[in-house]
């Protein structure tokens, strides 16, 4: 798969908030001793963080010496300043997708204080350093230009079970190389007691921020199990990563890689390396073999009719294996793979077009039983559709018999 390699300031971006979030801002102060719970020992913060189970093995766990410090998000830089007294006890982690960029990351921190004021004073600091912190326009050491919009708010979600709750939302691009890439960080830290719990989301792409209540739920009921000194709970979040499924489940299918719709009443497989196979026993595999800006102005049929690819829009290209039985009765013809491609939410029309381009391959004649072929289809996305989902709708196998499989995910 074609990959442009950036510098996702990721690590640093967690050290600041999360550092922020554990720091004894201020002195035991107000309501000291009301709503306490007991000072966490280490090994019962550790056990309140996410674990490999929570995540799933779409992600693994980064390593303490990958995160990157430089800085490099403007007034957020700001808050590692504020980090000057931390609690008594503190433990985080974080893990990475086991994606080239290594996107998205989903980090836990949980601070434990003596006393409740304490616990209120850190997480009203870490309002105040935010207060005015609205956008960032930065130009890293590497010529890398981050460019975010930051809404923070102090809402406590509809029955999360927390005494207070501080939030931060952070959208935008960054720039390198010649390249743009939506990004997107998430941030919420939640009070019980006297423990802070902060859970933080940042990706390539600004939709993955939908699974902040998910993570922030399983989060906060880790917490309350052990404050109870109960066994934490191992609950899985689907965050629709490439991969995505319970780490540890024994119960999987190669030949589908498949995960059940929100409805239970489809299937919906990966659009890079999904894998279905028809009731006649034909077969197809997606991937996705490039994603590149698109790089020039191109008019298709020189009146706009056709659709208009402009330069900072997305070139992709899905690669389509089709494998036909050897019990087959006769060779089989894949004119109709890989299927349709849609975006999920807005305008198939507006967001996307098949391209006959340098990288569009169809497959050719037919597919002779016990033979495989590929084809290659090419599409541009426009840019504002670029961190959205999208699906295929494929009848490759049966199109007579209306047998569907569904590919779905990101594409940008």
């Amino acid at each position: 798969m074609h990959t442009t390699r950036l510098p996702l300031r990721s690590g640093a971006a967690l050290t600041i908030l999360c550092s922020l979030a554990l720091a004894g801002c201020g002195g035991g102060g107000k309501n000291s001793g009301a709503g306490e719970s007991g000072l966490l020992t280490d090994e019962q913060a550790t056990s309140v963080l996410l674990t490999q189970a929570n995540v799933g093995d779409a992600f693994v766990e980064a390593a303490e010496d990958d995160e990157d410090d430089e800085g490099g998000l403007g007034c957020l830089d700001s808050l590692e300043a504020e980090d000057d007294y931390k609690a008594p006890v503190s433990e985080e982690r974080s893990f990475n997708a086991k994606t080239d960029f290594e996107t998205p990351t989903v980090a836990h921190s949980v601070a434990s204080f003596e006393t409740t004021g304490e616990a209120e004073d850190a997480l009203q600091r870490l309002a105040d350093a935010l207060e005015g912190c609205t956008e960032v326009d930065e130009v890293d050491a590497e010529g890398a230009r981050t460019q975010l919009k930051i809404e923070t708010n102090d809402d406590t979600d509809d029955g999360l079970n927390v005494d207070d709750q501080v939030n931060v939302t952070a959208t935008g691009e960054i720039g390198s190389q010649g390249f743009e890439f939506p990004i997107g960080l998430w941030f919420s830290a939640t009070r019980v007691d006297n423990h802070l719990s902060a859970v933080f989301l940042v990706d390539l792409g600004t939709t993955f921020g939908e699974y902040r209540d998910d993570y922030l739920e399983v989060a906060v009921d880790r917490l309350r199990a052990v404050i109870a000194e109960e066994q934490p709970p191992d609950t899985f979040v689907d965050a629709n990563v490439e991969g995505s499924e319970k780490a540890g489940d024994d119960e999987t299918d190669e030949e589908t890689d498949a995960t059940e719709g929100e409805d239970g009443g489809f299937e919906q497989l990966p659009l890079d390396g999904g894998t279905y196979t028809w009731s006649n026993g034909v077969t197809m595999s997606l991937s996705v073999d490039r994603t590149e800006p698109w790089g020039d102005l191109d008019d298709f049929c020189g009146d706009g009719s056709c659709g208009v690819a402009n330069p900072d829009d997305t070139r992709v290209v899905l690669r389509y294996d089709v494998t036909v039985p050897d019990d087959a009765s006769e060779p089989f013809d894949a004119s109709s793979c890989p299927g349709d491609l849609n975006v999920m939410s807005g305008n198939s029309d507006e967001a996307l077009s098949g391209v006959a381009g340098a990288y569009d391959r169809d497959i050719d004649g037919k597919i002779f039983p016990g033979q495989s072929k590929f084809g290659l289809a090419e599409y541009y996305i426009e840019k504002a559709y670029a961190s959205g989902e999208f699906y295929i709708e494929s009848s490759c196998g049966d199109e007579f018999d209306g047998e569907t499989a569904y590919f779905v995910g990101t594409l940008g």
